[in-house]
């Protein structure tokens, strides 16, 4: 379990990441010069439309009304008493915020925020993009965890944002109501509970990504009889791992499968394509993959420069 908790770290670490990252190059796109144009409306939505794993996604002036959004708006909406537009306004950098219903979409979401500065270090607009709370349900649908178990993620305040089984993300409540224990002052390790139908033991890991304060919890409850099942104790351990690391794994490929493999292999036949055919106009050896499919577009590249040469 202690892996899985590990390994669910290291996914969802890579979720809050890649938004970071998104926004950043998002921030630099000139339609979102004019906030008040259509323009910018339809460079969010076109963004947006590409990750649906986000309920929404705003661009917020620096006095904190939006006025271009993702999804349509009947007016401006002021949002400068979000504790995430205070923080990123405050520290200038990428923030990770707590449970909200989002004003622009109705939905249980997690806040990210990415400030767009200008040439002095001061802030142009800030770009927000929620997590939907519900694409946790995806995830873990397929989970089999033992009888009784559950999964338990909260923001850094203790308030849940996705809690196994419970079908309603925007009665949200703690952690101390759900599970009977305090937030972890550890950044991971676990702890037991009494409960009336038998203890239970909640495995937990403190995940903070870039900054101090940008932190989530995660925790993974198991009765303590299925974990001392004798026999069965190991089969217990081992199904939760597997189970928990073969669900993340192809749920991440889901989450972001689209963006950042499946479109840009594509655009790689389509350059294979072109050049067997040796119609080279319009290709570019440009980089399109990364990590360990970027051996593989090398190698392309390569092929495409002696054919070019011939």
């Amino acid at each position: 379990v202690d892996h899985s908790v590990l390994v669910f770290s290291e996914r969802q670490t890579g979720i809050i990441e890649r938004t970071e990252h998104l926004l950043s190059l998002v921030a630099r796109l000139p339609e979102l010069a004019d906030e008040k144009s259509d323009i910018c409306d339809r460079a969010l939505a076109a963004i947006h439309k590409e990750n649906p794993q986000y309920s929404t996604m705003v661009l917020a002036n620096h006095h904190g009304y939006i006025h271009c959004c993702a999804v349509p708006l009947e007016g401006p909406i002021q949002i400068s008493d979000r504790g995430w537009f205070k923080r990123a306004h405050q520290s200038k950098r990428f923030i990770v915020g707590n449970f909200i219903i989002s004003r622009t979409s109705g939905r249980a979401s997690l806040p990210m925020a990415y400030p767009a500065l200008d040439d002095k270090k001061e802030i142009k607009y800030i770009l927000g993009a929620a997590l939907a709370l519900d694409q946790y349900d995806s995830i873990f649908e397929d989970l089999k965890l033992p009888k009784k178990s559950q999964i338990t993620i909260s923001d850094k305040n203790g308030t849940i944002l996705y809690h196994s089984g419970r079908a309603q993300h925007s009665s949200a409540t703690s952690v101390a109501h759900a599970l009977g224990v305090a937030l972890p002052s550890g950044t991971s390790g676990s702890v037991q509970t009494r409960q009336p139908d038998g203890d239970m033991v909640h495995w937990y890991r403190q995940i903070s990504v870039g900054h101090s304060d940008n932190i989530i919890y995660l925790f993974i409850s198991i009765p303590e009889e299925e974990i001392l099942a004798g026999p069965n104790k190991l089969l217990v351990v081992n199904l939760a791992s597997s189970s928990l690391l073969f669900v993340l794994t192809f749920s991440t490929a889901w989450l972001y499968g689209k963006t950042y493999i499946v479109k840009p292999i594509h655009q790689l036949i389509d350059k294979t394509r072109q050049a067997a055919q040796r119609n080279f106009m319009g290709i570019e050896p440009e980089s399109v993959l990364r990590g360990e499919f970027a051996t593989l577009e090398a190698a392309f590249n390569e092929m495409l420069m002696q054919l070019q040469s011939t």
